[in-house]
């Protein structure tokens, strides 16, 4: 298994981020990613086998959107925010939850709001982004 990062950018053409890079951004908070300062980006993580130390199969591909800060490191309030969202999302259902009885009066739109703001963490990666990731993965040229 191996796997391989790319920044999908806004126009759906993409940028490969080297796995040091990307590992000192999200994981040391170092300013590494300084060409997306102040922006959002969208990256996508493939995950793939090899065969003869070359790409073989894909296995899964993870979309991620995350905050960079001026200084081209990690927002790690929208990494917290984001990380309690998937908490939420995996925690189990507690008995209370179970057993109480809904509000007529009240609506509750915590989970329409966290499914909202799932999506925007975890946006779809676009078919022209796939197919570049697919080229250059692949070294496909078309």
């Amino acid at each position: 298994m191996a796997h391989r990062i790319f920044i999908i950018n806004s126009d759906k053409s993409i940028d490969t981020v080297s796995q040091k890079s990307f590992e000192n951004f999200y994981l040391r908070d170092a300013p590494t990613l300084t060409r997306y300062a102040s922006q959002e980006i969208h990256v996508a993580i493939v995950f793939y086998t090899l065969k003869d130390k070359r790409p073989d199969q894909i296995m899964k591909i993870d979309s991620l959107r995350v905050a960079v800060k001026n200084d081209g490191s990690l927002d790690h309030d929208r990494r917290l925010d984001s990380i309690l969202l998937s908490m939420d999302r995996t925690a189990p259902i507690s008995n209370k939850q179970i057993t109480s009885t809904p509000s007529k009066t009240i609506i509750d739109a915590k989970a329409k709001f966290d499914e909202r703001r799932w999506a925007q963490y975890h946006p779809e990666i676009p078919v022209l982004a796939i197919k570049h990731i697919l080229q250059k993965l692949f070294r496909v040229v078309t």
